[in-house]
């Protein structure tokens, strides 16, 4: 696990290492065991085709929904630009009372770049989807 942790990318090619040495092993004859490893691939295959449809379904579901505020990634995505905006809008606001010569005190700060973070991920899990689906095709490819 230390491994996993450590060196992920030499950690999952020593797990791709072992699984061939354990075709290996169970299948000494060359042609049976590239016959396993072909269901193996195709019984993955089909596992993923599976996912694909599920996920599609969940999606179709989430996409008959209307209104903006009836998808929680988007509702959370005008949350933290409103509180991003609002804290544009108090800080402006401060300069413009001292301009004036009507001081008031400066409102407590957001966490702008918490709040920033938070909303460059959940805008980017849609390219997460994109890389997730271009690896399907890659795996699927023959």
């Amino acid at each position: 696990m230390a491994d996993l942790v450590a060196d992920p990318i030499s950690a999952g090619f020593g797990f791709g290492t072992e699984i061939v040495k354990a075709f290996e092993a169970a299948y000494p004859n060359p042609n049976e065991r590239l016959a396993a490893m072909a269901k193996a691939h195709s019984e993955a295959q089909a596992a993923a085709q599976a996912s694909d449809t599920t996920q599609a379904t969940i999606m179709a579901a989430e996409a008959a929904q209307k209104g903006w505020f009836n998808k929680p990634h988007i509702a959370a995505a005008w949350i933290c630009l409103g509180a991003l905006v609002l804290d544009l809008l108090t800080s402006q606001g401060v300069w413009l009372s001292y301009a004036l010569g009507h001081p008031f005190p400066e409102p407590p700060k957001f966490l702008t770049e918490q709040l920033g973070t938070l909303l460059e991920g959940i805008f980017g899990l849609g390219s997460l989807t994109v890389a997730h689906q271009g690896y399907k095709q890659w795996i699927a490819s023959p």
